[in-house]
């Protein structure tokens, strides 16, 4: 692990790389200090590694084996700090699939509206709808479309075993929430607009 030149730009890929490193059990002392010296707020998970008090006396093994065993605990449970993962290395974080599904589907939705005023005339036409009938099918399927995104959105949001693009059901949650709204104030203004005329 080369810690990072001076003037240079850390990228979040090598501060995540380093914090790996500082919690690899084969990471050495050597290694560990170049570490410190390159991201010192990693200072306490470095100085909870196994490898941080490998420089004990020998003479006191008595005293070592405790201290070691204390430092294995804390790194263990040693905090990651803000956007870092504390899976440990090896491990992958579980995928957020319902919050990818939600985001997908809101996708789709955006490329549905740009076809739906031709599909809607159509059925218009076939059936013979009114303009206020015609604004109630337009305002159902968008419903089913906020309705089914946000389900899953709202189950990906609360899943925090599955960090991994756990934001893209955040995100979709609040695109629901505001869409949702949307179609409530426009349904609200579709049946005040016949008081205007």
């Amino acid at each position: 692990m080369q810690p990072k030149e001076m003037g240079s730009p850390v990228t979040e890929q090598q501060r995540q790389a380093a914090w790996e490193a500082a919690h690899r059990p084969e990471t050495t002392g050597e290694e560990l200090a170049r570490i410190s010296s390159a991201y010192p707020e990693f200072a306490a998970a470095i100085a909870a590694h196994p490898n941080a008090v490998s420089q004990l006396p020998a003479a006191q093994p008595d005293a070592a084996q405790p201290c070691a065993a204390q430092s294995q605990a804390a790194y263990t449970n040693a905090a990651a700090p803000a956007g870092f993962s504390a899976t440990a290395p090896g491990h992958t974080a579980k995928l957020n699939v319902f919050g990818i599904v939600a985001l997908s589907i809101l996708a789709v939705h955006a490329i549905w509206g740009a076809f739906m005023p031709i599909v809607v005339t159509r059925a218009a036409l076939d059936f013979g709808l009114d303009s206020s009938h015609l604004s109630l099918l337009v305002g159902a399927i968008n419903l089913v479309w906020i309705v089914v995104a946000g389900s899953f959105a709202l189950v990906g949001a609360l899943k925090k075993d599955a960090p991994r693009m756990r934001w893209t059901a955040i995100s979709s949650l609040v695109v629901c929430a505001l869409s949702l709204l949307s179609l409530i104030a426009s349904l609200f203004v579709g049946l005040l607009a016949p008081l205007f005329y």
